[in-house]
């Protein structure tokens, strides 16, 4: 939802992770969205080093 008051990061939240890690090597992370968003994020993080071992996913597709 737009807040006009907003002055925090907007965007998708594993690139503010991109932006704020150089290398996720040491780290582990639980994705849990849309099967799109968890493979980015995927993709994304293992670019900075972390491992596939390191990554759970509850990915889902939403129902109509």
């Amino acid at each position: 939802e737009y807040c006009e008051d907003w002055q925090g990061r907007t965007g998708l939240v594993h690139q503010a992770v991109l932006q704020d890690f150089t290398n996720l090597h040491d780290y582990y992370t639980y994705l849990a969205g849309p099967f799109a968003m968890a493979l980015a994020a995927r993709r994304d993080f293992s670019t900075r080093d972390m491992s596939f071992n390191h990554m759970f996913a509850d990915a889902f597709a939403f129902s109509v």
